[in-house]
């Protein structure tokens, strides 16, 4: 968690340097943060990212028992299927939420543009897909993640994290053109 609040810090510093476009544009900014695109976004990506918690939750009870001592809050930190899945979800979410919400044109440059946030966010998805995959250890071992059961449940696992980033940017571009 404290590589995934440096992580984050660093992505709302990287955001903060976008440029202005050079020009003022003819379009105009939503009037409020209240807009009805702006709601809608903001309600449906919830539901997206509250249905595949609750999918990776429901799937991941299947591998640990109720009586598994690493489910115990209050006892040392044992990783487990479940706290490993819900971390990389949750480590997803929020590199969906920076790329997702980026507005860019006309306003700011684009998000390819804004070169140190593209860079970053490019990492984070791979460092991300190779951690889900156990395709390296070693970053496994470093962020405490435990073994997943099976090529099926990492498979199903990949699937639920490309969705999410799917659902989320389609519902932000239908939210927004709720604008007009």
């Amino acid at each position: 968690m404290t590589a995934s609040g440096v992580v984050i810090a660093a992505l709302f510093f990287f955001l903060s340097q976008a440029k202005p476009v050079p020009g003022i544009s003819a379009e105009k900014p939503t009037n409020s943060i209240f807009a009805t695109s702006v709601i809608v976004s903001l309600l449906g990506q919830f539901v997206v990212h509250f249905t595949c918690l609750l999918a990776v939750l429901y799937t991941c009870e299947k591998y640990v028992s109720s009586d598994d001592f690493s489910l115990t809050p209050d006892g040392k930190f044992q990783p487990n299927v479940i706290n490993s899945s819900i971390f990389l979800l949750s480590a997803l979410m929020q590199v969906n939420n920076f790329v997702i919400n980026y507005r860019g044109h006309p306003f700011t440059q684009s998000i390819t543009e804004n070169t140190m946030l593209w860079r970053s966010v490019q990492v984070l998805y791979s460092l991300l897909l190779i951690v889900a995959g156990g395709q390296f250890e070693p970053i496994n071992d470093l962020l405490q993640m435990a073994p997943f059961p099976s090529p099926q449940f990492q498979a199903y696992l990949l699937g639920i994290l490309i969705f999410n980033f799917a659902a989320c940017y389609g519902v932000e571009k239908w939210s927004q053109k709720l604008e007009v």
